[in-house]
């Protein structure tokens, strides 16, 4: 039985955080023992991991206790990064190590010696370079150090895999895509809405942490524009975030009240989902939208932004509408108000793509990539 060490930050609802447990919730036991390395033991998915049958090992303590400030104050600013492995990553017994997460996960595990490592890529770090901008890394090439000090980078989409490549010159790199739980989205679609949906109007919903780069606060003004058109409409944005406050002053500011309703994170999205006509993606930079390919399971029309992942979802748009400009994203959810024909023909686009998603076959992947 191999042992495997999965490194994470937290157990928020993202994106990351999501696929990890559908893993980790299809993982072959027999096979593999699994240890769950967490920065912070805290989350809106704290109950599911703590469900599994893997370890979990929390770094800082919970809570804002004088050492869970002095340790996060060690980790992240004072001790160099090799002695930080040393001291909160199990050293023994472990066969396999994984950083799942872009940043301070795939800095600290690059830093172990004579082990097995393998890094994930959630994001197109060039579109995106976050872990610069919060100066996890000084600069690019010390990332690009970092990554090939592993034996392997698992990236989820072709388009981040050839951006590992061209850009920070990795060899050892393959694609897997994220996984959907498919028995998870069935039994949890058919639970009762936790919020009230006006099922007479037309229904629109958008998904993600409220950041700068979901573009919701591009979306807003399009919302606005589109009253005009004489369709009665209603859009949710789910999801939580540092930008909230900022999108409810814009979302008062145009006078959206009765338009846009932001409930916040929702840890069943899929009987929302399910009874949405449409999902709209705004996002400006994405490496793979898991949003999107669960809306797509579930037969939801979706017209998103034309950015890497989205655009490799779709296949270009064979399965939906991949818009080049706000503009055109606004005059395509226009469309699919207002034009029954163009509906029902992203209604049949979304359908098709349902059999391109199997839970086990891209979790078998996974394990034999694990060994």
């Amino acid at each position: 039985m191999r042992h495997i060490l999965f490194f994470i930050e937290s157990f928020s609802g993202g994106g990351a955080e999501k696929v990890l447990l559908t893993i980790l919730r299809h993982l072959n036991y027999h096979r593999f023992e699994v240890t769950v390395l967490v920065m912070n033991d805290v989350g809106a998915l704290y109950c599911d991991f703590h469900r599994l049958p893997v370890r979990i090992v929390s770094v800082i303590p919970i809570g804002d206790g004088l050492w869970a400030k002095l340790k996060y104050k060690l980790i992240y600013r004072w001790l160099p990064i090799w002695l930080v492995a040393k001291w909160v990553v199990p050293q023994l017994g472990i066969d396999m190590y994984v950083a799942f997460v872009e940043g301070v996960c795939t800095k600290l595990l690059a830093s172990l010696h004579r082990v097995k490592k393998v890094a994930w890529v959630h994001s197109d770090l060039i579109q995106l370079p976050w872990t610069l901008e919060k100066g996890i890394y000084q600069n690019r090439e010390k990332e690009i150090k970092a990554y090939k000090q592993f034996d392997k980078v698992i990236c989820v989409s072709h388009s981040v895999e050839r951006m590992m490549c061209e850009h920070y010159g990795l060899e050892k790199v393959c694609t897997i895509y994220n996984p959907i739980d498919e028995s998870d989205i069935e039994k949890k679609k058919e639970l009762p809405c936790t919020i009230e949906v006006d099922e007479n109007v037309f229904n629109i919903v958008a998904i993600g942490r409220l950041t700068r780069p979901k573009g919701f606060d591009h979306l807003l003004p399009i919302v606005k524009k589109l009253m005009q058109e004489e369709v009665k409409f209603k859009v949710y944005i789910l999801g939580e975030g540092e930008e909230r406050k900022a999108l409810e002053r814009q979302q008062h500011e145009l006078r959206l009240d009765d338009v846009v309703s932001m409930p916040g994170f929702i840890a069943n999205p899929y009987s929302i989902l399910k009874n949405m006509q449409l999902l709209v993606c705004p996002s400006i930079a994405e490496g793979y939208s898991l949003v999107i390919a669960e809306a797509l399971y579930l037969g939801v029309p979706v017209i998103s932004m034309d950015c890497s992942g989205p655009s490799e979802l779709l296949e270009k748009e064979r399965f939906g509408e991949l818009c080049s400009d706000w503009e055109h994203f606004y005059s395509a959810i226009k469309r699919a108000m207002v034009e029954k024909n163009y509906f029902i023909d992203l209604q049949q686009r979304a359908v098709q793509r349902k059999s391109f998603f199997s839970t086990l076959q891209t979790v078998k992947e996974i394990e034999n990539l694990l060994g």
